[in-house]
């Protein structure tokens, strides 16, 4: 909870955020609640809801609750003013009186039906004009237009209802809160996002700053919990984006969603709902951003350039947005290595969302990238490597939400998926290997979702949902590979690689789940959950698989919460194709992990809260899967010369994780520390994952002073493991006489990991809005950190060949300004 001032009490926008980072879900605008707006400071020991109607009391907002659970900010409606109405059947000689007439009244959404009498009042509303829509079974609907005063509040306003010949029945949906599920996920809001480095431009990124995620360096995706990281669950706005990243096949860089389009980002690392089920890692779930004003913003940096626009229209029942980015010459793939490249990377957002009626609304979406990449090493006498990426996505969806009565709640979402990615290239390292490599993955997809929310008592709750996705998938790949002695046999099987195939199939995949929210007494909430996936192909065998989720969650005091969690989940991908084990290609087999994790949470004085948590996560099924050992970051890794098979047999991850948040009026920190392990069993023994760290450390900080913002982020973990090449001797003239072999499987480990990344903001009002001019640097430290290794072959004078196994570091210091207009 922010510090007090000495009178002018604390920052209402301050309370709000650390509300969110105690778990909390908070939707608001900086236009609702501005950095300025300051509130009493509240009494000491409330939390949760109580401390947020403190919070707002002396305020002209109100909080209204929110589809899933949590609230949404808004301006609080005037209490002082009411219509009166009374409805009669428009029959010149005797007017009845037509009792359940639904009045509604727009923009204000409030909703009221007639008594016997045909009479209803609806209070709360401000001073202004009003439409107003009667309707009634047998009757025509009648709209009018009402003005409302100070001095007319209180009159009785008269509306006839002609009938119709045939009586239509209508159905009124009326908006009620639905309890969301009692997994806990890591909140983070667009404030926050915008101005942490290294998150301010991406808001899938927000996963990297859980407790002990493992990072690779400069690229988007991130290792939950010892998890691959193609194991995270990626939604927005409740659609899954399959790998939104830009360069997906180099390095993702950064994904499409920038954090200016979004209300709030939640990861759930643990025991996640189970609509969010099939993935074994985390699922990240983004909330898309509301406009209730108008609103323009334009951001210039040495990165990228993009812009925003958005607000509401037809009376405030509907709001839509655009978010525009283009990178620029000046990319950060300018520091990946020493090459010549043109990188072009774009992508666009669209949201629209309209409420026709309370209780309805329909949301459009759309979200598109178009990547391309060109590369030529620099490395003499002659180009190394040179290489060519491309990359088109794009997503549309529909989803209406409907409130079917007071304790039922419908969502129902059509999404169309298509993407089209492409490589290719060559490579010639003189003496160690040469080759090419073309690869075209095509993906078409149709996805629909139903989902039903039941709230029948106070005590319970219940999910009901189905999912069917209809998907056509082309994969052609066409590479060859010569290694030269003494390379082999030891890297690869033979001296020649090849492999041409071309594959195209259809797959469907179809999901039933359900879950049951209890809440016996006050403190205690539990909660259990299944599902059922299953594939069908038109080239391969099917398959099916369950899941299950359990969760337990109980107040011990007042600021202490406890949680239990267990459950299996499983992921069984679409598209993923296995190569090199069979004769012809293969689709990934569901993968099934079970896990138990707990979490202790404490509101500690003074604006600090402390928790803590365990995992125990166990991967049950055998697994295929190709790595690099040398570096995880190959411009052609299908062709590289230490491209490894591997069959696991299972996998472990267990952990321990502490996290420390502290929030004041002008401060704002999280120190967190992870004890983990991450470890595959390979014939029989178990090898550490190439990024197990053992011990991370992460601090976030950010101090608001005024106009300015300074924010830092500090990264240490244990140095990852790699396997060592063994080549003895080092030089030589004869390759016969030279022996290469692979030491144990990720038996070493690099030096110890250290990054820093700052930024610092500074703002004023300009031209009727807000002027932020900030610089960030980016891996002010990663320079002395080793990443990856490269093979270098160098022919000395009378034929003597001299290996050396050079070690790089990750992204090099990278610097960056820009500045930001917004009204």
């Amino acid at each position: 909870m922010p510090a007090a001032g000495a009178d002018d009490g604390v920052s209402l926008d301050a309370a709000l955020q650390a509300l969110s980072r105690a778990g909390l879900r908070l939707v608001y605008s900086s236009h609702t609640v501005p950095p300025d707006l300051r509130v009493p400071a509240p009494p000491a020991g409330l939390t949760g809801e109580a401390l947020l109607r403190e919070l707002l009391r002396a305020t002209q907002l109100e909080a209204r609750p929110l589809p899933g659970g949590g609230y949404v900010i808004v301006r609080a409606e005037a209490p002082a003013l009411a219509l009166t109405f009374r409805v009669v059947s428009a029959d010149p000689e005797a007017p009845l009186p037509v009792g359940g007439a639904a009045i509604r009244v727009a923009p204000a959404a409030h909703v009221a039906r007639t008594d016997a009498a045909g009479q209803a009042s609806v209070t709360g509303l401000a001073p202004g004009q009003y439409l107003v829509q009667i309707s009634a079974p047998g009757f025509q609907t009648q709209r009018i237009n009402v003005a409302l005063t100070p001095d007319s509040a209180g009159a009785t306003v008269q509306v006839s209802l002609p009938p119709v010949p045939a009586p239509l029945a209508q159905i009124t949906i009326e908006s009620d809160l639905l309890r969301s599920d009692t997994a806990a996920g890591a909140n983070f809001s667009r404030a926050e996002l915008g101005s942490t480095p290294e998150v301010s431009e991406d808001a899938v990124r927000a996963a990297q700053l859980v407790p002990g995620s493992a990072v690779a360096g400069y690229g988007a995706k991130s290792h939950v919990r010892g998890s691959r990281d193609d194991e995270n669950l990626i939604r927005f706005d409740g659609v899954e984006l399959a790998d939104p990243y830009h360069l997906d096949l180099l390095q993702s860089l950064v994904s499409v969603v920038d954090p200016s389009a979004v209300e709030q980002v939640t990861v759930w690392d643990g025991v996640a709902p189970i609509q969010f089920g099939n993935y074994l890692g985390a699922a990240v779930d983004i909330q898309p951003r509301h406009f209730d004003t108008t609103q323009l913003g334009v951001r210039l940096t040495s990165r990228d350039a993009a812009l925003l626009a958005g607000g509401p229209f037809a009376d405030d029942s509907a709001s839509a947005f655009v978010v525009a980015r283009t990178n620029n010459a000046t990319s950060p793939a300018a520091w990946l290595q020493p090459e010549n490249y043109t990188p072009h990377y774009n992508d666009l957002l669209l949201h629209a969302s309209w409420t026709p009626a309370p209780g309805t609304q329909l949301v459009f979406g759309a979200v598109g990238l178009y990547d391309q990449r060109d590369v030529l090493s620099t490395e003499s006498p002659t180009p190394a490597e040179q290489a060519r990426f491309s990359g088109n996505d794009l997503y549309v969806w529909l989803r209406l939400i409907q409130q079917l009565g007071p304790a039922i709640r419908s969502e129902t979402l059509l999404t169309t998926a298509n993407s089209l990615d492409h490589e290719s290239g060559t490579l010639d390292r003189p003496g160690i290997e040469s080759g090419s490599l073309y690869r075209e993955v095509q993906h078409e997809a149709v996805t629909v979702r139903q989902e039903f929310n039941f709230a029948p008592a106070r005590s319970w709750s219940a999910l009901l949902g189905a999912e069917r996705t209809d998907a056509r998938i082309e994969d052609a790949l066409n590479g060859s590979a010569s290694y030269l002695p003494p390379f082999v046999p030891f890297l690869q099987p033979a001296t020649q690689f090849s492999e041409v195939s071309s594959v195209s199939y259809r797959a469907v995949a179809g999901s039933l789940y359900g879950s049951v929210h209890w809440q016996p007494i006050e403190r205690i909430t539990a909660e259990l959950a299944a599902r059922r996936d299953t594939r069908n192909f038109s080239a391969f065998a099917g398959d099916g698989a369950w899941s299950y989720r359990g969760d337990l969650t109980a107040r011990l005091a007042e600021g202490t919460t406890a949680r239990l969690g267990a459950g299996q989940n499983t992921q069984a991908d679409l598209y993923g194709l296995l190569r090199g084990v069979g004769p012809t290609p293969q689709p990934f087999a569901p993968r099934h992990l079970r896990q138990l994790t707990a979490d202790l949470e404490q509101i500690l004085t003074a604006g600090w809260r402390l928790q803590l948590a365990a995992y125990l996560k166990r991967e049950t099924t055998p697994f295929a899967t190709f790595e690099n050992f040398l570096s995880p970051f190959e411009l052609m890794p299908d062709i590289e010369i230490d491209r490894q098979l591997l069959l696991t047999q299972s996998s472990r991850m267990r952990g321990a994780e502490l996290q420390l948040n502290h929030d004041s009026e002008r401060w704002h920190t999280t120190l967190s520390y992870a004890r983990s392990r991450a470890e595959d069993e390979i014939s029989g023994a178990w090898y550490p994952r190439s990024w197990d760290q053992p011990d991370a450390l992460q601090l976030l900080t950010r101090r608001d002073a005024g106009r300015w913002q300074l924010s830092a982020l500090l990264s240490w973990h244990s140095g990852w493991p790699y396997t060592p090449l063994l080549v003895a001797p080092s030089s030589w003239q004869n390759p016969a006489q030279v022996n290469v072999a692979l030491g144990t499987r990720n038996g070493q480990r690099l030096e110890s990991f250290f990054g820093t990344d700052l930024r610092a903001a500074w703002q004023r009002p300009y031209a009727g809005g807000q002027l932020r001019v900030f610089v960030e640097l980016d891996d002010a430290s990663n320079s002395s950190a080793a990443c990856c290794r490269h093979l270098q072959l160098t022919t000395l004078a009378g034929g003597l060949q001299v290996l050396s196994i050079e070690r790089t570091p990750w992204l090099t210091p990278t610097p960056w300004l820009g500045v930001e207009w917004s009204r």
